[in-house]
C-alpha cells in the first residue's frame, strides 16, 4: 500500500492511497497544552454504523492539513499518542509506554535504530536516515516491510510529496506501521 501525505508534517495531514486516490487515514494533532494525535481510517462502507454513531459529516484535512468538511466515508479511531515525558501509545486497546514498547539500539556515531515487538510476535526495526525512515524484519533477512519518505522540493532530486509505502506481504500491519512511525517523528 502506497500513501501518499497531504503535506509535509507526518501528525497533521491526510494519507492517500497512490492507486485509488481515496484518503485511506487522517492524522491530527490540535495544537493544545496537553499534546495528543489521532490516527483515524477509513471505515469500509460495507459494516453498518453503531446506533451511537452520529450521522454528521466526518472531516478530512485539506491539502493544507486544515479540517476539510465533505469528505466522504467514515473514518474509525485506530491509534492515540500522548506526547510528553512519558509518552503512550493506545493502540489494539492498550495503552503503552513508548520507552518500553521501542527498545532503541546505537548502530553507528549517532545513530539509532528502534525496535518493536508487533502484534505478529516478530520483531521489526526501524531506522532512521536522513530523508528516509525504513522498517525491516528484525532478523538476518532483512526483509524490508515499509518506508516513509519526506518530500522533496526538486532541487537535489526530482520534486515529490512526502509518502509512505507498507510493501507486498505486510499490509496487514498498516495499522500498526503507521501508529509505530508516528512516536519516532
Amino acid at each position: 500500500m502506497h500513501l501518499i501525505l497531504s503535506n509535509h508534517q507526518p501528525l497533521h495531514c491526510t494519507y492517500t492511497d497512490a492507486n485509488s486516490g481515496l484518503v485511506q487515514y487522517k492524522a491530527h494533532t490540535p495544537i493544545k497544552l496537553h499534546l495528543r494525535t489521532t490516527l483515524s481510517r477509513l471505515i469500509d462502507s460495507d459494516i453498518p454504523r453503531r446506533e451511537t454513531e452520529s450521522a454528521h459529516p466526518q472531516t478530512a484535512a485539506s491539502s493544507t492539513g486544515q479540517p476539510q468538511l465533505g469528505t466522504a466515508g467514515r473514518f474509525g479511531l485506530v491509534a492515540e499518542f500522548f506526547w510528553g515525558k512519558d509518552s503512550t501509545i493506545r493502540f489494539g486497546g492498550q495503552d503503552l509506554s513508548s520507552k518500553s514498547y521501542l527498545r532503541k539500539e546505537k548502530v553507528g556515531w549517532l545513530v539509532w535504530e528502534y525496535i518493536f515487538k508487533a502484534r505478529d510476535g516478530k520483531e521489526y526495526r526501524w531506522a532512521l536516515r536522513p530523508h528516509i525512515t525504513t522498517l525491516k524484519v528484525n532478523d538476518a533477512s532483512g526483509t524490508v516491510v515499509a518506508e516513509y519518505r519526506d518530500m522533496s522540493m526538486g532541487i537535489m532530486s526530482k520534486a515529490r510529496p512526502a509518502s509512505f509505502e507498507v510493501f507486498s506481504g505486510f499490509e496487514h500491519m498498516v495499522d500498526e506501521v503507521l501508529s509505530v512511525r508516528w512516536v519516532l517523528i
